[in-house]
Order: C-alpha cells, then structure tokens, then sequence
C-alpha cells in the first residue's frame, strides 16, 4: 500500500490533487478482483461467459466490496490474491510444477505485502490441494507424503519477493506475530453470528445466489453421484474462509471481504452445473444477478437508515477552523490520526498538541482534553456494526459527558466531532 501510495505521488500529475494521487493506484489493485475473478472463472473453471459475468458481477456491485472497505487498505490487495491462490491453486491442484510454484509463490508474496491474512489463505490452499488435488500433498495410513522440491521453491520464491520489498516481514517474522495478534486480538469485536447479518443486511443478492447455486450444484453432483474433486476443493475454501473470519479480529462487515470473494468465486464456478448448462436459462439468470447486485447498491446508496462505516468527512475543516486548539498544549486523542496529520501537513498547520490515536479499546486517560471522533461511537455503532443497539464504551463516557465544542455534518456521512472533557471546561471558568 505504501508503495502504490507513492507510486501515485510520483507519477500522476499533480492537476489530480494528493488525495486522488495517492489513492489512485491502492484502487486500481483492488478493483482488479473483479476482472481477475471473470478470467479465472473462464480459464481456469473453463466456466461459461454467462456463468462468469455472474460470479464477477455479484463481486463487481458487492456493497461490502464498495461502501464498507476502505480504498487505501489491505482488504482490497488481498482479495485480489485470494481469488488468484484459489483459481491458480485449482488451475495446478493434479499438475504440480515449477511454474506453478513459482506463480503461486509469487501470489502468496504479495498477498503478505497486504495483510497477515496470507497465512490462512495459504493453509486453505494447501488443505484443499492436499485433499482434492495429487502431486502436491497426500496421506496414506502409514505416512504423509509432500513434494518436497516444489513446495520448498513455492515458499522460497514468496520468502525471496517479500525480503525483497519488505525485509522485516522474513527478518523479524512480522507477519506471523501481527497474524497471532489479530487472532487473538483483545479489544472490543461483534459477536460472531453478526456476519450473517451483515450479509443479509447489505449483499443479499451475493448470500442468496450463492447459497442457491451451491446447495443445488451440490445437490445435482451427489444425485447423481458425479461430486467431483473441484467440488471438494471449492469446500474446502467456503469453509476455511468462513472459520478464519468468524475466528480471528471481527471488527467489520470488511472483514467479511476476502470469504465473499471465494463465494463469488464458487458460486460462478458451479453456475453451470447447477442451472444445468440450459442456453436460456444460463444467460437470463447472469443478467438477474447482475441486475440485483446493482438494485441493491443503488437502493443502499439511496437509504437515509444506511452510512458506510468509513464514511467520514471534516478532518480538512477541523485543522482550517481549530488553528488555536491545533497550537494549544494539551493532550488530545483523534480517531483516525493519520488523516488529520495528511490535512494538517498539507494544509501548513502547527499542531503542538500531545496528540494520539484514539484507541477505543482502553479506558481515556484523565489527563485527555480533547476527543476527536465521528458520532457513529455515540450512537452504539453503525446499524450495520451493531444491529441489536450494542453500545460502545466511549459512548457511556465521552459521547453523555463531554461537551462538544466543535463538529462537521457532510452529506451522508457520520459527523464529526470535537468533545472536550467537562474537568477542564470547569477549570477554564473558574480562570476566567
């Protein structure tokens, strides 16, 4: 991310503006899964073009994909790796080679240049190779066996890419220590059957077709007893996936991304086979996906009840409007501090605040004076966070207690505050 950030900043013309600048190329990876799921489901799946303009369509207007993941993050770059390890991963899973090695080394790099979430995806791919595939892995009653030339070379090309580009991820084994600490992480999560929710709340049209075409493919194969090793393979995943997100950090409908890639994937994989390769019938229900998918953003983006997570503006305003706060030493706490330190440097300003990341998993100091934070903490989360009214510590504390001296409202997005803790407010009379 930091690399394509600066790559932006380099190349593009300034006429763009920074923020576009260092966005630019961040979603441009990202928005490639898309294209990247329709090529895969048609070479590597050898699916029909309506069959993949189905699975790719559902990815292309998935709400999660577009209003709940934000465009400068991990979840976007990894996506596009986990849909690549799994076609790639089917495409060798009974010809190992070193070309496969090597590609999927290669996929496996870059997928940890994104996030911790590689090791997951990994393991998935080599359970599912393991059991659905020959050459890679194999157990017998006695022993297990591996090919050992080929998956050493996999793990040394994605050793030798990472080192490359990023030398603490193989040096310090960042990667494995950030991924055992966000599997266990200790702040405040969803409880874990919210991810049906989230589901039903914003893709339905993604959690209904998929579930459709799987259960009836499935249900076909095994009738008439053809289940096959792509339907072992594809399991594997749906199911590894699913476990991985309702086991590790739950902190958002994002989080939910790279599982709905693979149900993407698997319900274009076995579209055909469930709609039983019928020329009307395959052509009309692709163009009913694609037509739900883009109902369903639409009447999403239309919706007074719905605000993306990450939709949050003023930070531009707030350094403009508080110059003597920005100047004034005291200790202040900022939800989303690297984005008030891009507009405060961009902006010329001086902050000589003692100011951190508000870390809403801890109690506030005492000696905090200001909380720079969007309602979405005051109002118990997001309707989608948190459908049953969960309410958020910070709410019981800074949102019913503090006074708001400052705050910004944009078109539907959370508004932003400034809350200044009522113990300084009282000094502050008394001085005057």
């Amino acid at each position: 991310m930091i690399y394509l950030a600066k790559l932006g900043e380099e190349v593009l013309p300034a006429g763009l503006g920074l923020e576009t600048r260092f966005r630019f190329f961040d979603a441009l990876i990202g928005s490639l899964a898309v294209g990247l799921l329709y090529f895969f489901l048609r070479h590597s799946f050898n699916t029909s073009r309506p069959a993949a303009l189905a699975g790719s369509s559902l990815l292309l207007f998935s709400v999660i994909r577009l209003e709940e993941t934000e465009i400068i993050s991990m979840h976007h770059l990894m996506l596009a790796c986990t849909i690549a390890l799994a076609a790639l991963g089917y495409h060798w899973h009974e010809r190992p080679s070193l070309q496969a090695a090597i590609g999927l080394g290669a996929v496996i790099a870059f997928g940890a240049l994104s996030t911790t979430y590689v090791i997951p995806a990994a393991l998935c791919w080599a359970v599912a190779v393991g059991l659905a595939g020959k050459g890679w892995f194999a157990w017998d009653r006695m022993q297990f066996k591996i090919s050992w030339w080929k998956i050493p070379a996999m793990v040394l090309v994605a050793a030798l890419i990472v080192l490359l580009l990023w030398p603490p991820g193989v040096l310090s084994t960042t990667i494995l220590r950030d991924f055992l600490f966000y599997l266990h992480y200790p702040g405040t999560t969803a409880p874990r059957w919210i991810a049906v929710y989230w589901l039903a709340r914003l893709d339905l049209p993604i959690l209904v077709f998929s579930t459709l075409i799987i259960l009836v493919a499935v249900w076909k194969a095994s009738r008439s007893g053809c289940l096959s090793s792509k339907h072992a393979y594809l399991a594997v995943f749906i199911l590894f996936f699913l476990n991985t997100a309702l086991t590790a950090h739950l902190a958002g409908a994002r989080n939910l991304l790279q599982f709905i890639g693979v149900l993407c994937l698997a319900t274009g994989a076995l579209f055909d086979e469930a709609l039983g390769y019928q020329p009307l019938v395959l052509p009309s229900s692709s163009a009913a996906a694609m037509i739900l998918g883009a109902i369903n953003l639409a009447v999403l983006w239309q919706s007074p009840g719905y605000t993306p997570s990450f939709a949050t503006d003023g930070y531009r305003a707030f350094v403009k409007e508080n110059d003597v706060r920005l100047r004034e030493r005291a200790r202040a706490q900022v939800y989303g501090l690297p984005v008030l330190n891009f507009y405060s440097q961009h902006e010329g300003a001086s902050v000589t605040s003692d100011v951190s990341e508000l870390d809403d998993t801890e109690p506030l100091p005492t000696d905090v004076k200001y909380v720079l934070m969007p309602t979405f903490f005051c109002t118990g989360g997001l309707p989608v966070e948190h459908p049953m009214g969960l309410e958020h510590p910070l709410g019981r504390t800074v949102c019913e207690h503090w006074n708001v001296v400052w705050s910004f409202k944009g078109a539907h997005v959370w508004e932003l505050r400034l809350y200044e803790n009522p113990q300084f407010t009282a000094v502050n009379r008394k001085i005057q």
